[in-house]
């Protein structure tokens, strides 16, 4: 009995290895994962579960060419057609490191470990998104997509997930950085969308664009400002709406190899990025923005403030709620009195205006009111209030046109 079942243990384990090797073939770590999760009681799976996770850890190391199954991946459909290859059309996007050959000359070492971090975070969003890596440049990446809307998410996303990412603490930031954003690598991506002609190039076998769209897209890399995504302003309005934050930048532009002047939308991430002085200062760029991105812009002094509501420890879900309710009623109430407004609600933080969406022509010192009124006796909950008053761009977003 002894043997059979040192037998039947022995046959598991061989299945198992088995199994997992065949996933770890195609780096499919998360089915080798599951299959070892799937046999807690042999011996080998702590083994097989520490090689896994030691994968995991030196994957970012490893040269691609030892993964061209993962390159190969169209998406989340693996055996999906290259974007363009039924109906002619694609997503074209080019991505590219802003000033990469500075910061290879400033801190090499650095740069080395930012671009792994890079190349990981690029490829997992063109997973995410269904895309398709043509190909690499350098430091650039050329995608394709089926949607205009999958290539424009890919970019926001991407874009997202670079500022929140942990960079090399030492990496040389250059000039043409935007100002005031993390302190990482920053990319322009291009964006187009249109008929494409295919090949497939005889060395890698892989799919191959070329055309107008392709050119174009390229060319919208190159003027693009730092940290967002360009794209024909037309198509612009194609965004994805869970960015809800975006910023467009509209300018007109002789792309390279083109007769016709375009007008190209930059699509910012706005919580990730203050757009430089040269930037906001340009009265092309306010134009085009309120002729195109906004309604009724307007400039006025104006004063604004947030109002973030923290609690103890001790308080229970439901006081929380009861709380939250009474402490926001008296809020309103108050702006109401002060001629102040609602600009945005987050969860236990209030974002407020006074002369923003209302005209309020004493808005310092109504603001002010609001304040004293607020300093009360709020039970458990704690309020943390800033105010800042200044010259200010207000404008309605959206196809309600509401004011922020």
């Amino acid at each position: 009995v002894g043997m059979e079942m040192e037998n039947a243990k022995l046959q598991s384990t061989l299945f198992l290895a088995e199994s997992v090797a065949a996933a770890l073939v195609r780096f499919d770590l998360d089915d080798a994962e599951s299959r070892i999760s799937a046999e807690p009681s042999l011996e080998m799976t702590p083994v097989f579960m520490k090689l896994v996770s030691n994968l995991r850890l030196y994957r970012p190391y490893l040269p691609d060419a030892l993964f061209d199954t993962e390159h190969d991946n169209v998406g989340k459909n693996p055996s999906a057609s290259p974007p363009g290859c039924v109906g002619g059309e694609a997503c074209i996007v080019f991505t590219d490191i802003v000033s990469s050959t500075r910061i290879w000359e400033a801190t090499p070492e650095p740069m080395r470990k930012a671009l792994r971090i890079h190349n990981r975070l690029v490829r997992e969003c063109l997973s995410k998104f269904y895309g398709y890596e043509v190909k690499t440049i350098g430091d650039s990446f050329m995608a394709s997509f089926s949607t205009l809307g999958d290539g424009l998410s890919f970019g926001m996303e991407v874009q997202r997930v670079l500022s929140e990412a942990v960079w090399p603490h030492d990496l040389h930031q250059p000039d043409n950085y935007q100002k005031g954003n993390y302190h990482g690598l920053q990319l322009r991506i291009g964006v187009d969308f249109g008929e494409v002609n295919i090949e497939t190039n005889q060395c890698t076998k892989r799919v191959d664009y070329f055309g107008k769209i392709v050119n174009r897209a390229a060319r919208l890399e190159s003027v693009c400002i730092p940290g967002a995504v360009a794209v024909i302003w037309p198509l612009s309005e194609d965004a994805p709406t869970e960015y809800s934050l975006i910023r467009r930048v509209v300018r007109s532009h002789k792309l390279k190899g083109f007769e016709a002047e375009v007008t190209v939308a930059n699509l910012l991430w706005e919580c990730n990025y203050s757009l430089s002085p040269s930037l906001r200062n340009d009265s092309r760029a306010s134009s085009a923005t309120s002729r195109y991105g906004f309604h009724e812009t307007r400039r006025s002094n104006a004063t604004v403030g947030k109002i973030a509501v923290s609690f103890d420890f001790n308080v229970t879900a439901g006081d929380l709620v009861l709380y939250i309710n009474d402490i926001f009623s008296q809020i309103f109430h108050l702006l109401e009195r002060t001629e102040g407004s609602v600009v945005t609600v987050l969860s236990s933080t209030i974002s407020t205006g006074w002369n923003t969406s209302r005209s309020c022509s004493s808005h310092e010192e109504n603001s002010l009111r609001f304040v004293s009124s607020l300093c009360g006796s709020f039970g458990p909950a704690q309020l943390s209030i800033g105010l800042t008053t200044g010259s200010m761009l207000s404008a309605g977003v959206g196809t309600a046109g509401q004011k922020f």
